[in-house]
């Protein structure tokens, strides 16, 4: 399949488009700031390729689902690295983190997929 970018405004030759694009999709190692960039687009296409059942092994949406779960299960849970009740809202500092990494981890493998 081929794609053509087709620039909205005639001043634009959309080259900043296709160089992202290029370098999204070519397999060269990129930073970890792009990789958190490109978190929400890779959640939405994991979403639309779990719900409509095409795409993706059962294997890994098991291990997807069981690191959202348990991100979301320490979340939850009294025991903590750094407790609440000791350090107050400094405390909540390792629960967004075990989140955000499990949100990572589940975008990190379905891009492995998606890539491939």
């Amino acid at each position: 399949m081929v794609s053509i970018l087709l620039p909205i405004d005639p001043s634009d030759d959309g080259t900043e488009h296709a160089s992202a694009y290029n370098r999204r999709y070519s397999g060269v190692p990129r930073s970890f700031l792009e990789h958190i960039y490109d978190t929400p687009m890779l959640l939405r296409h994991l979403f639309n390729r779990v719900m409509d059942g095409s795409g993706i092994l059962w294997l890994v949406r098991g291990r997807q689902i069981f690191v959202l779960v348990g991100a979301v299960l320490y979340v939850l849970s009294p025991l903590d690295i750094i407790p609440e009740s000791f350090f107050g809202t400094f405390g909540y500092i390792d629960d967004v983190l075990a989140l955000f990494l499990g949100v990572c981890y589940i975008a990190f493998i379905f891009r492995q997929i998606y890539v491939n």
